[in-house]
């Protein structure tokens, strides 16, 4: 991501989201012959996929997520709406915009969460298909937008 903003190039921050894609995408699709790799491999590439994720989170957020420490997005949380309540203008326009952003992460953490732990017992590791095309859904339209504005910036 650091390399893309010296590069000025958009479409660099598509690498580590394609690379998150493809390790759920093959952990879901050998869900049926995962004896032939080494015990650790599956909880490692889950490891280095949550890794990179929340490396871009914080990233793209500059910091304001982290989206490993939900604890601490739900006090930070608490702290926004109290500031809401005693500031005023664009400060106060800017706490309402962090903090709705803590509470989309929040809802989908726990959206998430109750889904993975509710369809795992029939899907098993083929619920990472499910992560793997939201990622690539959010990929495509990423692509999207930026052409999008591209043929904008050009008329």
């Amino acid at each position: 991501m650091e390399r893309e903003k010296l590069l000025k190039w958009r479409y660099l921050h598509l690498v580590p989201l394609a690379v998150v894609a493809g390790l759920f995408t093959f952990v879901a699709a050998a869900a049926d012959n995962s004896g032939a790799l080494h015990p650790v491999a599956f909880p490692g590439m889950m490891l280095f996929a949550i890794g990179i994720q929340n490396a871009m989170v914080s990233l793209t957020t500059s910091s304001l997520i982290k989206a490993s420490q939900m604890t601490g997005v739900v006090n930070e949380l608490g702290v926004d709406i109290a500031e809401i309540f005693h500031s005023e203008g664009e400060k106060r326009r800017l706490i309402q915009r962090e903090a709705l952003l803590r509470f989309i992460v929040m809802i989908s953490f726990v959206f998430g969460a109750m889904l993975s732990v509710g369809l795992f017992p029939s899907l098993h590791t083929k619920i990472f298909f499910i992560p793997a095309g939201i990622i690539i859904a959010v990929m495509v339209y990423d692509i999207w937008r930026f052409k999008e504005a591209d043929a904008y910036s050009t008329t």
